[in-house]
């Protein structure tokens, strides 16, 4: 899968049909759609204990001299502004699908999703190894006839198939960042977490 897409172990995952109504045809048609739930990946990526002291939890002020003055500048989500209360904790996201590692699961084909945790410094987060993206999921791949090849309708059409794989996909993260998750870390400390996803990349009318 190339670095930063580690493959999770399958008994992790779930299977579950994502059905797309396609012009006026009588059924909706239904795509088989196989993905780990992103916060229970989340979790288990922070409670491993080889991780603890690379987890970036708090905000951190980075500046850098432009000759004049010291000026301040992102360049990790750690370095983002937030307010949050003390105790709570933000989970971000790092989330990407990408048609050109087009792989199998199972019997099946489809485009691997990667979650990576911006909590982690880069050359980690990047790596295969502990702490390194991984494969959580496929998208379905939307076959097409040759009469539908290029039609607008169709592209339409494959990309709700791809919207509706990431709600679903990203559905339980969405309703926790709204009241956060209580629970202890590989520190053996207890945080309120919120999850956000800082980067959802996947280009679907290329896909």
């Amino acid at each position: 899968m190339g670095p930063g897409s580690n493959l999770m172990s399958t008994s992790t995952f779930r299977m579950e049909t994502i059905e797309q109504q396609y012009k006026h045809k009588p059924e909706p048609r239904r795509f088989p759609f196989k993905y780990h739930d992103p916060w229970d990946w989340a979790l288990q990526t922070l409670r491993d204990p080889r991780l603890q002291n690379h987890v970036v939890w708090d905000l951190e002020k980075t500046y850098r001299w432009n000759g004049d003055s010291w000026e301040r500048f992102f360049d990790e989500p750690c370095s983002l502004p937030h307010d949050m209360t003390q105790g709570s904790k933000i989970v971000a996201f790092i989330i990407y699908a990408d048609k050109d590692k087009l792989s199998l699961f199972g019997t099946a084909m489809g485009y691997p999703i990667v979650a990576q945790l911006a909590n982690l410094p880069v050359g980690i987060r990047n790596s295969e190894g502990v702490g390194g993206g991984s494969v959580v999921g496929w998208l379905p791949i939307v076959k097409e006839e040759t009469a539908e090849t290029g039609k607008t309708g169709f592209v339409n059409f494959k990309t709700a198939v791809y919207h509706s794989s990431f709600k679903r996909f990203l559905s339980n993260i969405a309703g926790l960042s709204k009241v956060g998750f209580n629970t202890k870390c590989g520190n053996e400390t207890w945080k309120v977490l919120w999850p956000t996803v800082l980067i959802l990349s996947a280009d679907y009318e290329e896909l």
